[in-house]
């Protein structure tokens, strides 16, 4: 290399060809030296310039999602999902005297981004359900631990057995969301790139699983699902990719 912004590493400099890594945007100028057999050389010069990837932003803030439900498991073993819910819930409550949990599942539909792009940023924002129909149906955020996790989910599943075949969620890249005594508080903005970049890059994407941290009753987190009336608060990702 004889000039340029940074120094990239030229993987094979002794070849007539070669690969160049770690360009970064700006002008470069390369040289190549070849020797003949008798000792004659020649020089050539080429200019490169590096351009900054293209970045595009994707957006999804989805109605009536048909990958999207809140999924139940009650006392009397009774486990059934609920698709058309108007929220989506990570709940520990009672409910005619007996125990039951709740989990939520949110897919966006990311098959428009390229499965080699770069994911640059990606954000995640879940609104609370000023009107919920689980917990104390006052409070979206109730109890005395309803710290919960976001997970981003590692295998299939079906709507209609979700609960009793639980799909398996990477614990590596979870998301920890704190206790909040507040009876509304909007997750905005959660970054989520990690478990974007795992989806895109794999081609699994899953979706997100809502759940709380300790499924101890009276303890909720509920959010307005892609079903909800104010199209404004349903589940929204926005992506930046290049």
């Amino acid at each position: 290399m004889v000039s340029g912004p940074n120094i990239p590493a030229i993987l094979s400099p002794g070849s007539a060809t070669t690969v160049v890594n770690n360009i970064v945007t700006g002008s470069y100028i390369f040289q190549l030296l070849v020797i003949d057999s008798i000792g004659l050389t020649d020089v050539d010069t080429v200019s490169v310039l590096a351009k900054a990837a293209i970045q595009q932003t994707f957006t999804a803030q989805p109605a009536n999602s048909t990958t999207e439900l809140t999924m139940y498991q009650t006392a009397n073993n009774g486990n059934y999902s609920d698709p058309a819910s108007p929220e989506s819930a990570a709940v520990a409550w009672t409910s005619g005297g007996g125990f039951f949990n709740a989990r939520g599942i949110i897919k966006f539909d990311l098959s428009t981004i390229p499965s080699n792009s770069t994911i640059v940023s990606a954000k995640l924002t879940l609104f609370s359900n000023p009107t919920p129909l689980n917990g104390n149906g006052i409070n979206a955020n109730f109890g005395s631990n309803n710290a919960m996790y976001i997970q981003r989910i590692t295998s299939t599943w079906n709507s209609a057995t979700v609960w009793q075949n639980q799909p398996a969620a990477d614990a590596a890249t979870q998301i920890s969301i704190p206790h909040t005594s507040l009876s509304v508080l909007d997750l905005v903005d959660v970054d989520v790139k990690d478990m974007i970049s795992a989806m895109i890059m794999t081609n699994n994407n899953y979706g997100f699983m809502l759940r709380l941290q300790n499924e101890v009753i009276f303890n909720s987190r509920i959010f307005c699902s892609s079903r909800y009336a104010d199209a404004a608060k349903r589940p929204k990702l926005v992506i930046v990719y290049q």
